[in-house]
């Protein structure tokens, strides 16, 4: 009986994560569209890895629970906005490295001729 009670209370922490955070992934959605034909590739990477944290980051902040980071990083003052903002910087770092490892050129193997 306990068991289900914490998965109950689990899908609903993610259910209530996933709707709080629907307007920042539309604000990279509609960023990642726009940002398709940006050259240099690494302003683009630079710019589509900020959106990114920028959407999905969640944070933790006394009874508010889990929130996104960038309400904190707003919202909050002095020292405590740090809590928003580290997260943010964390994701985007890896975010920016995903995306630069996974944009490289790939160059096709040679075939022997036989």
């Amino acid at each position: 009986m306990m068991l289900g009670w914490k998965a109950f209370e689990v899908l609903i922490l993610v259910i209530w994560a996933f709707l709080i955070s629907l307007p920042g992934i539309g604000v990279a959605y509609v960023g990642w569209r726009v940002s398709a034909n940006m050259r240099p590739f690494l302003i683009q990477a630079v710019l589509r890895a900020g959106l990114i944290a920028i959407a999905v980051t969640p944070s933790a902040w006394g009874h508010l629970g889990i929130v996104p980071a960038v309400l904190l990083a707003i919202g909050l003052q002095g020292r405590d906005r740090l809590v928003g903002i580290v997260p943010i910087l964390v994701v985007w770092a890896i975010a920016l490295a995903v995306m630069i490892f996974r944009a490289r050129p790939r160059v096709a193997p040679a075939i022997p001729n036989e």
